[in-house]
């Protein structure tokens, strides 16, 4: 038999806690659907106390605490306990990013060809307030077409040689930021020797979504170089990736947690 992949899934929540919720409840049902095949932990990082440990716990999620800056440290706090799961891979996704079980089973294949350092390089973002889906293809679309083929921060996979050769820290101690981080993570990753590869959504069988609210570092319509649906075009999208009991719910969020 072959032996499932371990992937640890980590990700940062601060704020939204309605959304949060949809999303992490998410992956608490691709754990379990994907148990067969792949061996999902879960595991959260927050900032707010007994708040957000009963949210993430709640949902499924192991759960540690740091402060929410800089974010450069409270990522790291994350990648540092994710050594205690031994896992064959950490992934990587925000608290309002959703990715599709045919990312894991992609990931588990790259592990298996020898790959360390990989991700998406492009995404979709779902706008509740208006039903939107805006297509974003990648940074050779943009005037930053020298980081054409870079992986984008949410779903980034790192192998447990590369956690173990960079002793479970994917950020320097310093500069200490809150933004840029994944420019950041990718530039200490080459300094020990470790160069990403990157794949469109399509060519891996994947789907990978950022829902944006007014609370979002980045908003929607600040998002430049992406193809924009509506309607029912975006709503299936989104239908692929929630139950409809959810998806009920983050239509009825919309500007709500603001």
């Amino acid at each position: 038999m072959k032996t499932r992949t371990r992937f640890l899934l980590l990700t940062s929540v601060w704020k939204r806690p309605e959304l949060t919720k949809i999303v992490l409840r998410t992956y608490d049902r691709m754990r379990e659907s994907l148990a067969d095949e792949i061996d999902l932990r879960l595991l959260a990082v927050g900032s707010e106390d007994e708040t957000s440990r009963l949210l993430c716990e709640e949902c499924g999620f192991d759960y540690i605490e740091q402060p929410n800056s800089p974010l450069s440290y409270k990522w790291n706090a994350g990648v540092n306990a994710a050594e205690k799961y031994e896992p064959d891979a950490l992934v990587i996704v925000g608290s309002d990013d959703l990715v599709s079980p045919g990312l894991f089973h992609a990931w588990a294949e790259k592990l298996r060809e020898g790959l360390h350092f990989f991700g998406i390089s492009d995404m979709y973002f779902f706008d509740p307030t208006d039903s939107r889906l805006g297509y974003w293809g990648g940074y050779e679309h943009t005037v930053m077409k020298d980081r054409a083929g870079e992986p984008i921060g949410c779903g980034r996979c790192f192998s447990r040689t590369l956690l173990e050769k960079m002793k479970w820290n994917l950020w320097p101690p310093m500069p200490k930021l809150d933004s840029l981080l994944d420019r950041l993570a990718l530039n200490f990753a080459k300094v020990h020797g470790f160069k990403p590869v990157s794949w469109k959504l399509a060519e891996i069988g994947a789907q990978a979504v950022d829902i944006k609210i007014d609370t979002n570092i980045t908003p929607f319509d600040a998002i430049e170089y992406q193809v924009v649906r509506n309607g029912d075009n975006a709503m299936d999208y989104m239908r692929s990736l929630l139950t409809p009991d959810d998806l009920t719910r983050l239509m009825q969020l919309r500007n709500r947690e603001a």
